[in-house]
């Protein structure tokens, strides 16, 4: 994995690595030095994320990009206290931030502000509280930062010195309220009020030639990472959460305790600062297409046309010029938080894009809001599959499937709903088929979803949906089985949607007083269907959910399950039923069978749901 990922990063077009480039929000201070040896700020640039001078922007970036720690434990040798977050005797950086400690820090300055009547605010006293922090890790900074980047070098010793006194001096100064060059103290002031707690101050010694920056920067990066040494990996993570085995990856090539070369951990970082841009210049999931570099290169140049582009969206634009090419290569993706962490990289021998699937209006959908029936688009390709498919079956209540972050039941609860809405069984599902559903569509592993899981995920998703009374969501999820029955089972081609025609075919020859012939347990469950929603037809109940269906599904055995439909066929005895009722009513109350009717769901489901041909032809009937 560690040589794909150089490989890739060596390759990667100049134009995508520098659009990868950013640099802090905050206070960038250029300092030089005039005629009589004395520093002076000579440019200031108050960075907010917005448009900037791209000459500026660059400058700035050479600077930050040759100045910035590598990681927290590494900055230790800096400043044992992390306060001050440069890695150059040439730069000088801190941020705002009060750390894990920040809520007994501000406790205290705020009984301070009471006490001593301070007018200043929380958030001033907090800057302030944290540049007298800073300022007592400036000397032993700047003795680190000359002894890591410069080793013996004692050519910068004098301008060293005079950047720490400024550092010490004046700098904080000058940022609260500019210098004697300008006196525009009221905007200075404005701006550094402004500063949130993860702005940062940076003040960069630019009389320094930048040569000199990368060669400082260069010495101190090879000695934690000596080029021709093997070193343990501290650029990511190959594991999203030792505490979910699960997640472990079981067939890619890599181990989490990875050792890399020193000489190509430049590479990796550079990588890692790619990869972690803000916005985003690389789609995730990505494809690295290691002997492609002109496919390579177009999918890079789709995320500089388009900006932030998804897996789909390239495979989409790419797939018709270039579907023999999808082949032999490996799909990575990624978390970035406090650190980047690759959660999945896998090799994919090859991806298939291509389908043509129908899902039929079986259980009579109507369109939300609409008195037409639902149209279903044909189904061409994988991820309109996880979308008009695995989604509805997956996807927490903002409608997405989350494949990779933690597990939170909370994702399925709707509370802004009354009474709430809890997708508990849908969330079983999604614990257990979400990396599953991610490889069936994104790697092409057919083989992770068979008929067992596809049945579970739809039942699992109905169960739910009878609960919280979604009629909608019974029947389109009742359209989806069906549909794709035959698709998923791939071991057992069974045409489900014909066999939906047999079950009503065989309650019309009951009300029609036809000979019977091949009767089966689920053609009975289907009539017994038919039956339980001609009956709590007949309720005039306030609760007229799909609650009631409760009893009946509950149970596993024959003889209490028609127990259960000869009670509420009591209960509505002075009601009027129609002869078709009686009939088939007459039969399922006859039958016998010793099969768990709990694995008859789908058809006692598809006849409460289907068209109920037990009504006579006066509706009030």
């Amino acid at each position: 994995m560690i040589q794909e990922l150089i490989n890739f990063t060596e390759n990667l077009d100049p134009h995508i690595k520098e659009a990868a480039n950013n640099i802090s929000k905050g206070i960038h201070l250029l300092v030089d030095i005039d005629a009589n040896g004395n520093l002076f700020v000579s440019q200031i640039f108050n960075y907010d994320g917005s448009v900037i001078d791209k000459h500026d922007f660059n400058k700035i970036f050479e600077y930050q990009n040759t100045s910035s720690y590598l990681d927290m434990n590494k900055q230790q040798k800096f400043d044992k206290n992390q306060k001050i977050h440069s890695a150059s005797p040439f730069a000088f950086a801190f941020n705002f931030s009060l750390g894990n400690d920040k809520k007994n820090i501000e406790s205290k300055l705020k009984r301070e502000i009471v006490s001593k009547k301070l007018f200043n605010s929380l958030q001033i006293e907090s800057k302030n509280y944290k540049i007298e922090e800073v300022k007592k890790s400036i000397s032993s900074y700047f003795s680190n930062a000359k002894r890591l980047c410069l080793g013996k070098n004692s050519d910068f010793e004098d301008i060293i010195q005079k950047f720490e006194v400024f550092c010490t001096e004046e700098l904080f100064e000058i940022v609260r309220y500019g210098d004697n060059r300008n006196s525009d103290e009221k905007r200075y002031r404005a701006e550094f009020d402004k500063l949130g707690e993860k702005d940062y101050i940076r003040a960069y010694l630019i009389c320094i030639p930048l040569s000199e920056w990368n060669k400082a920067y260069n010495y101190y990066f090879e000695s934690e990472y000596p080029p021709n040494n093997y070193i343990p990996n501290d650029f990511f993570s190959s594991t999203y959460n030792q505490k979910k085995p699960f997640l472990i990856h079981q067939t890619a090539t890599f181990d989490k305790n990875i050792l890399i070369k020193g000489g190509d951990a430049l590479i990796l970082n550079e990588f890692d600062k790619i990869i972690s841009a803000k916005p985003k210049v690389l789609p995730n999931p990505l494809p690295i297409f290691i002997y492609k570099k002109e496919l390579q290169n177009k999918v890079i140049s789709l995320v500089r046309e388009n900006g932030k582009i998804s897996f789909q969206e390239i495979i989409d634009k790419l797939w018709n010029f270039h579907k023999s090419d999808f082949q032999n290569y490996y799909l990575i993706n990624w978390f970035y938080g406090k650190d980047f962490q690759i959660i999945d990289f896998d090799f994919v021998p090859s991806f298939s894009y291509e389908l043509l699937l129908e899902i039929q209006n079986l259980f009579e959908v109507k369109e939300k809001n609409n008195s037409e029936y639902k149209h279903y688009p044909l189904i061409k390709n994988v991820f309109e599959l996880e979308k008009h498919v695995f989604s509805p079956l997956l996807q927490n209540v903002k409608y997405r499937i989350e494949y990779f972050r933690d597990l939170d039941p909370e994702d399925y609860k709707d509370r802004t709903k009354t009474p709430n809405v809890h997708y508990n069984n849908r969330f079983i599902s999604y614990s257990k088929y979400r990396k599953a559903v991610y490889d069936y569509v994104y790697k092409s592993q057919r083989n992770t979803i068979d008929g067992h899981i596809f049945n579970e995920m739809v039942f699992n998703a109905i169960t739910d949906d009878i609960k919280n009374n979604n009629d909608y969501g019974i029947r389109e999820k009742l359209n989806i089985w069906y549909s794709l029955y035959e698709y998923f089972n791939t071991n057992n081609k069974i045409n489900m949607v014909n066999k939906l025609k047999d079950y009503q075919d065989f309650v019309a020859a009951i009300i029609a007083d036809e000979p019977l012939t091949d009767i089966t347990d689920e053609k009975f469950a289907f009539a017994a269907g038919q039956v339980i929603e001609y009956i709590l037809s007949k309720s005039k109940s306030a609760d007229n959910s799909h609650n009631l269906l409760e009893p009946y599904l509950q149970q596993s055995k024959c003889v209490e399950f028609k127990r259960a439909l000869a009670n509420d066929f009591g209960r509505y005895k002075h009601e009027n039923f129609s002869k078709n009722f009686e009939k088939v009513a007459a039969f399922v109350l006859s039958f016998e069978t010793s099969t768990n009717l709990k694995h008859l769901l789908p058809q006692i489901l598809s006849g409460v749901f289907s068209k109920n041909q037990l009504f006579s032809t006066n509706l009030s009937k």
